[in-house]
Formats: structure tokens, sequence, C-alpha cells
């Protein structure tokens, strides 16, 4: 669950803003690289924070600060993306075979990408699955919906024909088919009658719940109205996460922010009757500056409301009783932890007992507990805050010293089991126990080493689908049935989807380890075609935080590198992830942030010793904060050691939005506090923007922003670039900005078309600066 949420304090006595004049432009003269750099404004704007190593203030320079400004009114921003597009696409130009990347990397799509599949409905009179199916070409894929003996059927046949019949095709959301709907953003309504589905528009982080009826597919439109032709007369804005039905099916409460994820963003939780206007629509709980998020029991009796404030996920938890009272806006709650003590991963409610994975008890690979919900204790309330009491916790599951429980991976099932997946030495491996006892009943898939996608399960089902991801196989589907007769699971294939033309046996894995900087044994994984020891250009792909695994998973762009050329693509499992457990994770956080970086250099370096690559053949790329990893890394290695960098969606300048951003106070907990004065010196010693080096050669960068990111501000990848090219006007190789228009942070969203042209800006690049071909180009 990749999502990032919103709090900030503002800057005030520790940052300080000075005069705005405007300074003398950089000339634009041909650098050595022949590309013409445009010129930007600067401005006279410093920031002064509280340092613990000087004892007192320290000032540094904002000179593109104007770019922080939303471009949509701001002409002078318009001309510098006008200006940098030009540049980059003459760079473009000199791609010969740009047509031909285009198409190699289409044809890493060439497979049927089956997702977001399950079974729904299954207490209704008509059960039935729906799933999603994009094939080669397509820019957003259909909704599917199958009876169980449809979909039973397809699984004999590896899904050659899609079982059961077109639903909703997304491309018909909107009339230029820039919507999508959010990953796992659909929902049901008990009685089965009732399709809900969450639509981002530009790849948002906020969306808008729309309804249908299950009986109205859309399929063909010749109107694109909000929400699709055919979409009911309700829809919910400014949402993040699913919508909890009644067991009647006469309504659901959702929690929607106050604003569209601006600063000051508040969330609240809210009730909807069925049938009335949202303009009745009941306040449960208050806005508050805390993220919500609800969990509701297969009976529909107990509603949960879970809330953090940043990254470390510690929550307050509490219940409601549905039962008995009406909903309203000062109905009946109880406390089971008050304050942000520790994680609570909502997991399900059986018999009046809470089941949740946690951290609690400095359990840092997480372990599942559970806590009798006690009903004398409710009081009435509208805010939460009034009530304090706290619930005895029991161990059901204890923590594995060896293995950690990733961020909500325990899902009650079969009504008293539990399936939790495992991080077990870099790899995903999904296990079953008594829900009650937490006794380990069972090794569920045990042959499988890929990334664990999506655990679609309710807990009253006996059936789950669970999918995967390897990074040479798209897509591995399974369903799991239990049977209370052998008290065990059955696995089934649904679909395994290689790329067409290619075979999983034609790759090679191995697992290698280097030392960083502190002596750590850092693992990484090296992935080829075929089995040869020569040097061969090398991707490394990195991450590194909040405790996320980010690897050995399929991207079509991946699999190009890896299938098209003579190279390597390689895994980090750098500190500040969770692949090797809790510990792995916050070993990197705040003021030892720095060693995440020390950890790729660490690979890097091992890479050219062992002589995998080259020098200057290693490609370092991540997204988002792996993208600023990318940065500090290109920042801090030695000259010559890496060709090519990309930061794709990257933070360049942690103090945007660590301070001034809607992501703020969530991220202190994860990079640190820059009020603090012991962890802004931390900050501002890796930070890339601040830390660019003068009079260094550097590699070929592209920084990849996403025009409508409202994660991490495209201004970040404006800011940067600007400076870069000011600073190395005479750098050998190119400093570029791409901008992908019409899209957010995520991949999620992104059509076939922006996916595959952001793409070849990156192999037009990797080509002409590491001057390789394809192997069919050759």
């Amino acid at each position: 669950m990749r999502t990032f949420f919103l709090l900030l304090l503002a800057c005030t006595t520790v940052a300080s803003f000075c005069s705005i004049t405007q300074a003398a432009d950089a000339p634009s003269k041909p650098s050595s690289s022949g590309l013409v750099y445009p010129k930007v404004k600067r401005v006279n704007k410093q920031w002064s924070f509280r340092s613990a190593k000087a004892n007192g203030n320290v000032t540094y320079d904002d000179p593109y600060v104007w770019l922080e400004q939303p471009p949509a009114n701001d002409t002078a921003i318009q001309q510098f993306l006008s200006n940098q597009a030009s540049v980059t696409e003459s760079y473009m130009k000199r791609c010969s075979n740009l047509k031909q990347i285009q198409q190699s990397i289409q044809q890493a799509t060439d497979y049927d990408e089956y997702d977001e599949m399950g079974l729904f409905a299954e207490t209704s009179a008509s059960p039935f699955y729906l799933y999603t199916l994009k094939r080669v070409g397509e820019q957003r894929p259909t909704w599917y919906k199958a009876s169980v003996a449809e979909f039973q059927a397809g699984k004999k046949t590896n899904f050659a024909n899609p079982p059961g019949k077109p639903f909703l095709n997304e491309s018909l959301l909107t009339a230029d088919g820039s919507a999508n709907i959010v990953a796992q953003g659909v929902n049901i309504s008990p009685d089965g009658k009732i399709f809900c589905y969450l639509v981002s528009g530009d790849n948002s982080d906020f969306a808008t719940w729309y309804f249908r009826s299950i009986n109205t597919p859309l399929v063909s439109a010749k109107t694109f109205p909000k929400g699709g032709e055919g979409s009911l007369p309700v829809n919910i804005p400014f949402n993040q996460q699913d919508v909890k039905w009644t067991a009647d099916s006469k309504g659901f409460f959702y929690v929607q922010a106050q604003t569209n994820g601006d600063a000051n963003a508040n969330f609240m939780l809210r009730y909807h009757k069925w049938g009335t206007s949202t303009d009745k629509d009941i306040t449960v709980v208050k806005p508050r500056p805390i993220f919500l998020q609800m969990g509701m029991s297969y009976d529909g009796r107990w509603l949960h409301l879970l809330g953090f404030i940043d990254q470390s996920f510690k929550q307050f938890a509490y219940a409601c009783l549905l039962d008995g009272q009406p909903v309203s806006e000062n109905m009946k709650w109880i406390s089971i932890s008050p304050d942000y003590d520790y994680q609570v991963y909502y997991i399900g409610t059986v018999d009046n007992t809470f089941y949740f994975q946690t951290d609690q008890g400095n359990a840092t690979n997480g372990k599942v507990v559970k806590a009798h919900l006690d009903w004398s204790k409710a009081r009435s309330t509208n805010t939460l805050t009034d009530i304090k009491d706290r619930l005895q916790l029991q161990e059901v599951v204890k923590e594995r010293d060896d293995a950690l429980i990733p961020q909500v991976n325990a899902f009650a099932y079969a009504h008293d089991k539990l399936i939790i997946n495992y991080i077990e030495s870099g790899k995903d491996t999904l296990y079953l126990y008594d829900l009650k006892t937490g006794k380990q009943l069972q090794h569920l898939l045990p042959t499988e080493t890929g990334s664990f996608g999506l655990l679609r399960v309710y807990s009253e089902s006996k059936r789950a689908v669970v999918s995967y991801s390897a990074w040479n196989t798209p897509t591995k589907i399974f369903e799991l049935e239990y049977s209370k007769t052998t008290g065990q699971v059955q696995s089934s294939t649904v679909t395994i989807q290689n790329v067409r033309g290619s075979k999983a046996s034609d790759f090679s894995i191995e697992q290698l380890f280097a030392t960083s900087k502190d002596g750590t044994k850092v693992p990484y994984y090296v992935t080829q075609k075929g089995k040869g020891k020569e040097c061969r250009p090398t991707w490394v792909h990195g991450y590194g935080a909040y405790g996320y695994k980010e690897s050995l998973f399929f991207f079509p762009a991946f699999f190009t590198f890896l299938n098209d050329y003579n190279s390597r693509f390689v895994w980090t499992a750098l500190r500040g992830g969770g692949d090797e457990g809790g510990k792995w994770h916050l070993d990197a956080t705040t003021t030892h942030k720095q060693r995440t970086y020390d950890d790729w250099i660490a690979i890097l370096e091992d890479l050219e010793r062992r002589k995998l690559s080259c020098p200057g053949q290693l490609i370092v790329e991540g997204g988002s904060a792996g993208g600023m990893a990318a940065l500090a890394v290109t920042n801090q290695a030695r000259q010559g050691l890496i060709g090519v960098v990309f930061g794709i969606r990257a933070v360049t300048d942690y103090f945007l939005i660590a301070l001034r951003s809607r992501l703020g106070q969530a991220q202190w907990s994860e990079f640190g506090n820059p009020n603090i004065p012991a962890e802004f010196d931390a900050i501002r010693a890796w930070s890339p923007l601040q830390n660019t080096v003068k009079g260094k050669q550097y590699p070929a960068m592209l920084l990849a922003a996403g025009q409508d990111d409202d994660r991490v501000s495209p201004a970040h990848s404006y800011k940067m670039i600007a400076q870069m090219q000011y600073e190395h006007p005479n750098n050998k190789h190119p400093l570029l900005l791409y901008v992908a228009s019409g899209t957010g942070h995520t991949a999620a969203g992104t059509s076939t078309e922006g996916a595959t042209l952001q793409a070849a800006h990156q192999f037009c690049m990797i080509e002409q600066a590491l001057g390789i071909k394809q192997q069919a180009a050759s």
C-alpha cells in the first residue's frame, strides 16, 4: 500500500523568508553535449534553520523557489516548461531508432494483463467475480463480470478467452480517456446490486466515488458525464479509500477530506443513506487533521475507525457497535487505543473480538494481537478525543525474529483463519494460521518467489484470489479455497501470463552482497538474460524507504532493458526498506538516512569490482523517495561511476516536501524534521537540491515529473533541473527534464501511451549516453 498522507506544520520560527529579487541569468551557450540550456530566472531567496553542528543558524539559498507556484496562471513557469521541452525534444531527435524503441517497449506489454480479480457479493443470491483485462495497445483496462461457473471454466484454459462479459471500459469514463479507477477502488453492496468505483482524474491522489447498477454496464458511450454514461446521481468527492456498506445495503460510511488535498486538509467520517441526497449525509466524526481509515466486521455489526499522522503509522483506534443505535452525529464509541502508541492495521472482528497487526511492545517485525470489545464502556461522542480507555491486548501470532509482516499484510479468512504475508530474506511468503489460537497451519504457494501483488479476500469467504508479479513474468494469479473437512487450503492456477515471445527460463537471477560504509552486508539481486559473466550495461533500481520491499516485480521498461539489450538489471535491498525486517527499515531513518545512500553506492562499486558492469555503464533509477535516493547517490558517488540517472517523480528538495506541501509532517518520522537542529544537519547533508557538486561532471540525467502530481509536486524536478543546468552548463552529458502530461504520481493510472512515451525518452538517453543499441538493431 504505497499511500502518503497529509499534515503540515507551518514553517515559522526556524525558517525565515528573506527578500526576493531577480538575479542575473546564466548565459545561454552550447554545452559540451551540444545542447543549449535556456536562461532561467534566479531570485534572491534564503531559508534559515537552527543547526546543532553550527550551534546557531545556517542559511541556504533557494533561487528557484518561484517554480513552486502552480503553473496554470504563471506565464513565466509556462515559458520555463516550454523551453525545457524544446531542449529535451531536440535531444530526442538524435535518437535515430526511436520508433523501434517504442515498438520494443510496447512488445513488453504484449500479454493479457489480468488484475483486480476477486469474488464479490458472496452472501447474496448470485455471487460473481470481477476482474480487469488490458491487452496490448489498449490505454485503459476493461472490467469483466463473470459467474462462478464461468470463472471456474476459464481457469481450465488459462483464461485464453476472458470468461463472463465486459462490464465497464475505463476508457469511457471521460471523453479523453484520462480518468481511471483507482487500484482496489471497487466495492459492491452486500445485496450485489450496486457497483461502487473510485475514479481519479489525471491519476490524482484524491478521487471520487461513483455508483451504478450492476445491471448497467458501460461498454459503449455517446456521452461522457462524470462517472461515465449510466452512472447513478450519487458521487462522493475527495476520497482516498474504501466505502463500508451496512449489512442491509441501506447506506455506507466513508472518509472524506474537506478540501482537495491542500496543506490544511481535514478528514471526517460520514454516512450516506442510499436513496437520499448527499447534502443530507451525516458527519459522524468531526473533521480532524489526521488521516482516517475504516474497518467493518463481516456481519456489519462493528465499525472501526483508525487514525494516524505520519509514516510511522502509529494509530489511535476506536470501535462503534452499530446494532441498536441509529447513525447520528453523536454515536457511542469505545476506545481500543486512544493515542499514537503503536501501529494498528485492522484484520477483522469475530465474536466481539478485534484482531489487528501491530508493532506494540517494540515488535518491529510485526505481530498479531486481539482485544475483547467491552461495549459497557461506550460513550457518546463526535470527536473521539474524550474517550481514553485502553483495552488489554493478547498476542495471537508472535513476532518472528527472521521475517517482517509488511504494512497491512495480515488478512482474516474463512471466518476464523488468518493469512499472513511475510518477507523472508527479501522474498514474499504466505502462511495460513488459526485466527483464534495463532497456530500456524500451512505454508501457501511455497514455490512462488515473485512479488506479492494483491490478495482479494473477505473474512467470511473460503475463497481468496492471490496475484504475483515476477521480474520475468508479468502475472501469476492463483485461487485459494479452504476446506473445513481437511483443514487445509487447496490452491489452483487462475492464469499465468508471459510476454509473448519470451520465456521465464530465458533469464537468470543471483543474490549477491555488498559491504556498506559501516560494514553492513547489503543484499542485491542481479538478473540477466542468459548466464554470461562479461561486463554489461547495468540498470540499478532502488527505493529504501518506509519499510517497503520494492523489488523483483514486473515493469515493462525494466523488462525491455533486460530482454532487448545485452544487459543486466539489479534490484537493491537498501536499508530504509523492509527487505530484511523492521530493524532494517528503522536503521536508515531520520538522522541515519544517509545509510540508504551508502548502501546504494556500495552496491554500485561492488558491481564494478566484480566486473559485472564497467565504469560509466551503470544506470541509477528510482521513483518518488527512490528518486530522491538516486539523486542523492549521484551527488555523492565518485565522478565517472554512474553513466545515467533517472529521477522519476523524485523528491529533490526535502525542505519543500517537509515544510511546504500537504505531505508535511507525515514525512518527519521517516526522513527527519528540519525544525530539530540535529535532524536539520542530517537532512542538509543529503537533500539532493542542496548538495549538487559544482565542477563535477555529472552523468546523463533525466528527471521525469508528473504534470498533475499532487503528492510530489513537479516543482521538485523543475528546481533541480534549473539548478543543474545553471551550475553545469558545459556538462559532457545532457541534463534534461521530461514532464508527463495528464499524469500524477504513480504508474497505476498512467495510460499505456503515456508510459511508453516516458520509457522511450529513457531508452533514447541510455543508448546515446552509453553508446549501446538494442540487440535486434546491432
